[in-house]
């Protein structure tokens, strides 16, 4: 469990060294891909409807639930998609591969769900999967999947020796798991490996927060994240964006 002290420390740390994975109090899907945020429109070639570059502060009309937001953090060498909850072009895998395949870049997958207490990523290389994780804080059983992963259980809370969680780990490196690891803990650790920083943003975030509502017209902001202390300070952190595209996909 992390504390106080350390969970004010990476609320406050820049954004520039950030490596890993925030702690996650929401549920999103995000895509990494291991290049600047200008060679999205090529990788997405064929697949893109409309795409807006530099969208903050430009008044946009949403009427199409096939859109994302992609963006690029300064000093960070990935980009990211983040998808709207009816965006499913990334869930194709066959696409996703290609991708990684014709341009020889790594490609991120990654689901995370605080609801259901979940994180499950899978990278691909050269259009393969060259690892892929899945954790869940209950007992269950993975699909099929066409590669051999390791099963943990991770016993994470010392008063409460029943209570586990579970994780699926397969990798192409040689790659030990900490006994007194979670799944939150190994994965984030994971990404610091491939230098690659997983926040936990939705895509609410750069809309206010608000539910998006079809044919309605937004003004996306990046207005940062608050945290109020028991003392009555507020702390305030800023994503340092190097740019900010917004995408509609082809269903």
């Amino acid at each position: 469990m992390i504390s106080a002290d350390d969970y004010i420390s990476e609320f406050t740390a820049p954004w520039k060294h950030r490596r890993g994975m925030a702690p996650p109090f929401s549920n999103h899907t995000h895509v990494y891909f291991e290049c600047a945020i200008q060679d999205l429109q090529t990788l997405f070639l064929g697949k893109t409807k409309t795409v807006i570059p530099n969208v903050l502060g430009q008044r946009i009309l949403i009427d199409d639930p096939n859109f994302a937001i992609a963006f690029q953090l300064e000093e960070h060498t990935w980009s990211t998609l983040i998808l709207s909850q009816d965006c499913y072009v990334m869930s194709d895998r066959k696409f996703i591969e290609r991708i990684s395949t014709i341009t020889s870049l790594k490609v991120i997958t990654l689901s995370v769900s605080d609801t259901s207490g979940s994180v499950e990523y899978r990278i691909f290389d050269n259009g393969k999967i060259i690892e892929f994780f899945s954790g869940r804080e209950d007992n269950f059983d993975l699909l099929t999947e066409d590669f051999v992963a390791n099963k943990y259980q991770f016993f994470t809370d010392q008063d409460d020796p029943e209570y586990y969680q579970t994780a699926y780990f397969y990798t192409r490196d040689s790659i030990a798991v900490p006994a007194n690891s979670t799944i939150y803990s190994f994965s984030s650790s994971r990404f610091e490996d491939y230098d690659v920083y997983a926040p936990d943003i939705t895509i609410e975030y750069f809309f206010d927060n608000q539910d998006i509502q079809l044919g309605t017209i937004y003004q996306p902001q990046s207005k940062g994240f608050f945290m109020s202390l028991y003392s009555g300070e507020t702390l305030m952190t800023h994503p340092n964006f190097r740019r900010v595209d917004f995408y509609t996909f082809y269903s």
